[in-house]
């Protein structure tokens, strides 16, 4: 399901149009007058990209990487997974992917990704090394995972966030975490965020 509201603006929106991209996902676009003038809005499913960004299978008793290596990040994707030797519960298929139209909350987004299988829990935290271009807009950069059941943003089982400066323009958050799901780097501080539907704004 994909909310489409008006922000509690009271808003006229007109003109709705839907389709498919070239993927097969539904979205809509309408006419919406919530703010000075009348502008174009957008609203998509949320989904992983079909093409995963990469995917080892890893040894429990080994660990590895799956990704970019941490100290080679050079770009937004050359994001990475490092896993210690006995984190994962048996042998595995680690993948990554990119987040399509991602789900709406109250905080500016830097980037996201959908790390699988989801819902494994690992036997000690792992470590997610996720890049994104510096916007220059103020808040401090966190990490968050998107909790399908609730619609809600959470940090639940997120520790150790650190920001690394790689370049001025290009900087990654670090975290540790025990369970793979749906990760955003998002810009701002903790609390009031809320979950939604994908993709929402004027374009």
């Amino acid at each position: 399901n994909v909310l489409i509201s008006d922000g509690n603006a009271n808003s006229n929106q007109t003109e709705p149009a839907m389709g498919i991209d070239q993927y097969g996902y539904p979205y809509i676009v309408w006419s919406d007058d919530r703010g000075a003038n009348t502008e174009i809005y957008f609203a998509a499913s949320t989904y992983m990209q079909s093409s995963a960004l990469d995917s080892q299978e890893i040894a429990s008793a080994s660990g590895g990487t799956v990704g970019t290596d941490p100290n080679a990040i050079t770009g937004v994707d050359d994001v990475s997974i490092v896993l210690p030797a006995g984190a994962c519960p048996y042998d595995v298929t680690i993948t990554i992917a990119k987040i399509e139209n991602p789900h709406d909350g109250t905080l500016p987004l830097l980037n996201g990704y959908d790390f699988s299988p989801s819902g494994i829990v690992f036997n000690t935290p792992v470590t997610i090394t996720m890049p994104y271009a510096v916007t220059g807009a103020a808040g401090v950069p966190t990490a968050y995972w998107y909790n399908s059941r609730t619609g809600d943003l959470s940090q639940q089982e997120i520790t150790d966030i650190e920001v690394i400066v790689i370049t001025p323009t290009l900087h990654a958050l670090r975290f540790k975490t025990t369970h793979f799901t749906p990760f955003y780097a998002l810009l701002g501080a903790a609390g009031g965020v809320g979950g939604g539907g994908g993709g929402g704004g004027g374009c």
